[in-house]
C-alpha cells in the first residue's frame, strides 16, 4: 500500500511527534526519580553522629559504688548497665564490685566530639 508522499510524512511527522514526546516525559520522570533517590540518602547520611570511644580517669571517694559511677558516664552506645560494668571491671582488673576510697579507675565513654 503506496500513499502519497505528502500523506506520509504528515502521519510519519505526528508519529515521531508522540514517540518524542513520550520519551521526553520518560526522562523528565527518571530525572526526577534519581534525584529524590540521591536527596533523601543524602539526608539520612548526613543525620548519623560518629562517636569515638574515650578513657578517662576517676579517683574513687568514700561512699562511691562502682554501679554508681558507672551509671554517671554511661553513655547509650552500651546495651546495658552491666555490660559497661563488666568492661570497667576488665579494664581496671577488678575481680569483683568491691573498690576502695583513693582508688583510680579507667572509665570508657563515647563522645561525638
Amino acid at each position: 500500500m503506496k500513499c502519497r508522499d505528502h500523506l506520509c510524512l504528515i502521519k510519519n511527522t505526528r508519529h515521531y511527534s508522540s514517540v518524542l514526546f513520550i520519551a521526553l516525559c520518560l526522562i523528565v520522570v527518571l530525572v526526577l526519580a534519581g534525584s529524590s533517590i540521591f536527596f533523601v540518602s543524602k539526608s539520612k547520611a548526613t543525620d548519623e553522629v560518629i562517636s569515638f570511644k574515650y578513657y578517662t580517669s576517676v579517683e574513687v571517694e568514700y561512699g562511691d559504688t562502682l554501679w554508681g559511677i558507672a551509671s554517671n558516664y554511661m553513655t547509650e552506645e552500651y546495651r546495658s548497665l552491666q555490660d559497661y560494668i563488666e568492661e570497667i571491671k576488665t579494664l581496671n582488673g577488678l575481680q569483683s564490685d568491691m573498690i576502695r576510697s583513693g582508688q583510680f579507675l579507667v572509665i570508657p565513654y563515647y563522645s561525638s566530639e
